[in-house]
């Protein structure tokens, strides 16, 4: 995201009559330009609030691929201990 350093309201109106323009129409488009710069960049407090929200979605989602992982592992290790058991007394003498 590129950096936008202050806009300075008075000399860009300023400039806009000297070349030509009515009072009215500087005014109008130095505030439209002045919203436009001033929604479309993020302030510090808008990164810090969305890399928050980043940071819950992501530990969010760590914490459930770890509890997926979990089961997929107890269900690994009881499959070969049932496996083994199976064998063992299959293979047990008798």
């Amino acid at each position: 995201m590129s950096t936008v350093g202050p806009f300075d309201t008075l000399k860009f109106s300023t400039r806009l009559k000297e070349g030509g323009f009515t009072q009215e129409q500087a005014e109008v488009l130095t505030l439209s330009i002045q919203e436009a710069l001033t929604e479309a960049v993020a302030t510090k407090a808008d990164l810090k609030a969305e890399t928050q929200a980043i940071k819950v979605e992501l530990l969010a989602k760590i914490n459930t691929t770890q509890n997926t992982l979990i089961g997929a592992i107890v269900a690994a290790v009881m499959t070969l201990s049932a496996i083994t058991f199976g064998m063992l007394h299959y293979f047990s003498p008798q």
